[in-house]
């Protein structure tokens, strides 16, 4: 019997573990940058990114100067807002002071696996406000129906800037073949100023690599070049000679490029993904800082159509593969649409 308990004692402390692993899975997020017009009203978020289900939500919510949160009728609270992922809950954003406010959220039905936002709420916008700064989240906890708790260490961070400051990034992609590289242009647009050099993230989808050595800048910044960190995907376009003026010729047009090739596994429709989109501006030994929200590049896979019938099978006979519109791989047609792979091209076959 004593062997009987300390083994009953030992699976305890091992689901406990288990418990804490799992729950420290889950984590608030921010949006990289949030841009607000002075002197209105403007609306901030808070998601949760998780892996398992969530129960309890709890916070401390810091907003800098010039940013206040919104009061309602009841003297200890603010004013916020759940979202679907959220609802029936029983939540709150309590006052600490005009800048701070504890935010506590709990369940309601569980917060299933997944990663969105959960919260919304509004915030005053000073008439003077300018700039860049940053609003955060910290002491979080956030709990799970298993009753294991996480607290994530360190304070979480999303940027709130004028729109005074914003600029406006674009990119653009033609239809991709697999195994031939393909261009990723990206434009600019802001007439505030001319910028000296940027940087943004790239997350690949499945599928899609980056073609080494394929970073090239655009026909604005030609005194400027441009590098790609595959370790943490980060584009750079800096002055090619820091002594020299290396300011970008114009404040809009083509400013960077880089190239990228699909393989078999590539959907069609996949995203890429730009975060982190800055730029910095340098008049008079002044450094000022720009930003643009993040955004996706859907991709779309070059084909041909119009092979049905008795051709498609024969087609598909000498095939270096055959996919599914969800990346699957198969051994022969299937009925409706395939990706057949031949030659190095992916060609859409229909089967009926």
């Amino acid at each position: 019997m004593k062997h009987t308990k300390l083994y009953s004692c030992l699976f305890a402390v091992l689901m406990v573990l288990m418990a804490s692993a799992n729950a420290m899975a889950q984590e608030l997020t921010l949006k990289t940058v949030s841009f607000l017009k002075p002197g209105d009203k403007a609306t901030l978020a808070v998601g949760l990114k998780n892996a398992g289900e969530v129960d309890v939500v709890q916070a401390k919510v810091t907003l800098p100067e010039g940013l206040t949160f919104v009061d309602t009728d009841e003297a200890n609270r603010f004013a916020v807002n759940a979202t679907d992922r959220m609802k029936d809950w029983t939540l709150a954003l309590q006052k600490s002071n005009e800048h701070t406010a504890i935010l506590f959220g709990l369940g309601g039905d569980a917060i299933a696996a997944g990663e969105g936002d959960i919260v919304t709420f509004d915030v005053n916008v000073a008439d003077d406000y300018t700039g860049t700064e940053y609003f955060t989240l910290s002491d979080i906890q956030i709990g799970a129906p298993d009753m294991s708790l996480a607290k994530p260490e360190g304070v979480v961070e999303g940027k709130v800037c004028s729109t005074e400051d914003q600029m406006f990034v674009s990119a653009s992609i033609d239809p991709v073949t697999v195994g031939t590289p393909q261009a990723v242009t990206f434009s600019l647009d802001f007439d505030k100023a001319k910028m000296n050099s940027a940087a943004f993230q790239v997350i690949l989808p499945t599928g899609l690599t980056f073609v080494e050595n394929s970073a090239e800048v655009g026909s604005i910044c030609l005194n400027n070049e441009a590098s790609y960190n595959e370790e943490n995907g980060m584009f750079v376009v800096l002055a090619k000679d820091f002594m020299k003026d290396a300011t970008f010729a114009e404040t809009k047009g083509d400013f960077a490029s880089f190239q990228v090739q699909a393989d078999e596994t590539f959907v069609d429709g996949s995203e890429i993904i730009i975060k982190n989109v800055h730029a910095n501006s340098v008049v008079d030994g002044n450094v000022d800082e720009y930003y643009a929200e993040d955004f996706a590049i859907a991709v779309k896979l070059n084909t041909e159509t119009g092979i049905n019938g008795v051709n498609a099978d024969k087609f598909a006979e000498a095939a270096d593969g055959i996919y599914q519109l969800n990346g699957v791989r198969t051994d022969k047609l299937q009925r409706g649409v395939n990706i057949v792979v031949k030659d190095g091209k992916a060609v859409k076959v229909v089967k009926k």
